[in-house]
Formats: structure tokens, sequence, C-alpha cells
């Protein structure tokens, strides 16, 4: 819907305000829950893909010469979306398996 009509832009662009801080809240959560440097390290990663989303609808808007490294925005979206059911996964598996809830 969204490349077909443009009046949709407004609500994918505001999408991400829901989610963009969420790997922030897991990376404070994983340290006061005591989880393993692994799961740190998954939360700044989310983050750095967050980033990266960010970094690509930018230059494909600002800068007509790399507007390929916009194709990278959908890309980045599945691997942020794949990654992030990954590392709720992994944290949930690990704190049931430490017995803390």
């Amino acid at each position: 819907m969204l490349f077909v009509d443009s009046s949709s832009w407004r609500g994918h662009t505001t999408f991400v305000h829901f989610f963009e801080y969420l790997p922030v809240l897991m990376l404070l959560l994983a340290i006061l829950g005591q989880l393993s440097r692994r799961v740190r390290w998954q939360s700044l990663s989310l983050l750095g893909l967050i980033i990266l989303q960010y970094a690509t609808a930018k230059i494909s808007g600002d800068f007509p010469s790399l507007r390929v490294l916009g194709a990278l925005h959908p890309v980045i979206a599945l691997i942020l979306f794949w990654y992030s059911t990954t590392c709720f996964r992994e944290a949930g598996y690990l704190v049931l398996k430490s017995g803390k809830s």
C-alpha cells in the first residue's frame, strides 16, 4: 500500500517511533537482570540496526547518487524482525533456565 499510495507515508515513518527505544530498554533490563554479555550485545546490535535504518532512509533521500543504498532499507527491516525475535526467544530461554522470573 505504501508504494502505491503516498498518503500512507506518514504511517510508515511514524511506525518506527513505537519501537526505536526498545533496544535501549532491553539493554537496561539485561544489565539489571544480570543476563549474559551475549544478550547485552544483541540489544546493542538491534540498536545499531535501527540506526542503519535511519541512515539508509536519510541517504536515499538526501543523496541521489547514493540512492542504491536505499535498497538496503527493506533488507535491514527484515533482519531487524528476524534478529529481534531471535533475541527475544534467547533472552526468555535464559531467564527461564536461570529460574528468575
